[in-house]
């Protein structure tokens, strides 16, 4: 939606791919900015547009070499020890998860 005035609507954006290769500028330039995000509770809202954007972007061939950038993001940060801990942490409550059996944020 356009509005923001309903609760759970969401400002739609036009500069996508460009956000993203900012992003990866940063997590390959940037070491700190990496450990940071890792440890930061906003790590799962960036998984979850990385996973958003490459689920949306994968049937659209002009976009591929986006969906490819996603998944080196998500590879990049992968590589980190923290990761694996960051990513079974506990959803916040504010989380709507599915039909998952823990809460954590590997089950989502």
């Amino acid at each position: 939606t356009t509005r923001t005035y309903l609760p759970h609507s969401v400002l739609t954006i036009e500069c996508q791919q460009e956000l993203l290769l900012l992003l990866w500028k940063f997590i390959c330039l940037n070491e700190t900015f990496v450990r940071h995000l890792i440890g930061a509770s906003e790590l799962l809202e960036v998984l979850l547009s990385l996973c958003y954007l490459t689920m949306q972007w994968t049937p659209d061939l002009a976009k591929s070499s986006a969906v490819h950038l996603c998944v080196l993001c998500m590879l990049r940060l992968s590589a980190e020890k923290d990761f694996g801990g960051a990513l079974n942490a506990q959803c916040p409550p504010s989380f709507r998860t599915g039909s998952t059996d823990s809460s954590s944020v590997a089950d989502v």
